[in-house]
């Protein structure tokens, strides 16, 4: 015997749709009503099924009239002319206000300008915007280090190293706060950080005041390294005239310890069977360097006659060596010729303690 008795759900259905065909013979409008409230749910065209993942929404590009702006703006900064960079990341900025870039870059204008109240205010409002932006984190650090808040200036480089552990310059900040502290072992490693930390970006400051420090502490052939190497990143940087002077007085130093060397070798002990000396053609030498006076050698020729023995015509003079200064790190530059070739600057900026990029923007 056949079973005719439909599913549960199905004589639901069909009591439902006889129930509202009934319905719009005697009342249309509540019939429609009725088919609202038990018609299966159907997504409209064009919507998201409730399954598939919801797409981001993208992300709004900046004001076109902004962007160029913003460009006018790194032109001007890189030739120098500030106050018409000023104007264009102004006008940027009144463009299209999320572009965190103007308001950094700005910041350093101001800082080149040595406005420090208004860089800090420019690259407060570009973080804002961004928070971890390590370009900006560092511009904050250097116009709070100029009004002598040098412990949040260290936060902020720190943050940014945090963030990029490639970004030199901040690095380069921190060492520099160190130095000014009379810290200078400390110093020192800030500064090999720098170097060491982006082989794309040279770093001449940074050996610059390695070869500085060095020098200070009479570590001059060290120092002297350090020097060259600067010089040769850097030919035309404004320390070149005090990084030449360092490594002249290391010459002429080098050259005094040549010949006090010379000068010790052509000096033998007297002989054990004549009691003389033996003397080499580098008397002369030994002569021009330590010559004495007619009241001395009197003195000495009469204490000789006196004594019935010849002493030795050219007695050793040796200088009592100065104690020098620890400083317990062995620093080496390395010797790549691709430290030659600095890397552009972002956003144009012309300090040297900064790393942007002119298409932050994009």
């Amino acid at each position: 015997m056949t079973d005719h008795r439909k599913p549960v759900p199905e004589i639901v259905l069909l009591t439902s749709c006889l129930s509202g065909l009934l319905l719009w013979t005697a009342n249309p409008a509540q019939a429609a009503h009725f088919a609202s409230l038990h018609a299966p749910a159907v997504a409209a065209e064009g919507e998201a099924d409730a399954d598939a993942p919801a797409e981001k929404p993208k992300k709004k590009q900046y004001a076109e009239e902004a962007v160029k702006h913003y460009n006018r703006g790194v032109e001007f900064h890189q030739n120098g002319s500030l106050n018409q960079a000023i104007q264009e990341y102004k006008a940027a900025i009144v463009a299209d206000g999320r572009l965190a870039e103007a308001y950094s870059n700005l910041g350093a204008v101001y800082l080149a300008q040595k406005s420090y109240d208004k860089a800090a205010e420019a690259f407060n409002k570009a973080l804002a915007l961004k928070p971890d932006k390590p370009t900006t984190l560092n511009g904050l650090g250097n116009a709070l280090y100029a009004r002598g808040k040098a412990a949040e200036a260290k936060d902020k480089w720190a943050k940014a190293v945090e963030i990029d552990p490639t970004f030199a310059s901040a690095y380069y900040n921190m060492g520099n706060a160190l130095e000014s502290e009379k810290d200078e072992k400390a110093a020192l490693a800030e500064y090999m950080k720098a170097i060491e930390a982006n082989p794309k970006v040279s770093m001449p400051d940074a050996y610059y005041r390695i070869g500085g420090i060095l020098h200070k502490t009479k570590h001059l052939a060290q120092s002297h390294v350090f020097l060259k190497k600067s010089l040769e990143l850097a030919p035309n940087s404004d320390f070149v005239r005090d990084a030449q002077k360092m490594l002249k007085e290391q010459e002429t130093e080098f050259t005094r310890e040549a010949a006090t060397k010379e000068v010790e070798m052509t000096v033998l002990p007297p002989t054990k069977e004549s009691g003389t000396t033996t003397k080499k053609t580098g008397d002369s030498a030994v002569a021009a360097v330590e010559k004495k006076s007619t009241a001395d050698k009197s003195a000495a020729d009469k204490g000789a006659t006196d004594s019935g023995a010849q002493r030795p015509r050219f007695p050793m003079f040796r200088r009592k060596a100065k104690e020098e200064k620890k400083v317990e790190m062995f620093v080496q530059p390395p010797g790549s010729a691709d430290d030659l070739k600095p890397s552009p600057s972002e956003g144009g900026s012309t300090d040297n303690n900064s790393q942007t990029s002119n298409d932050a923007w994009k």
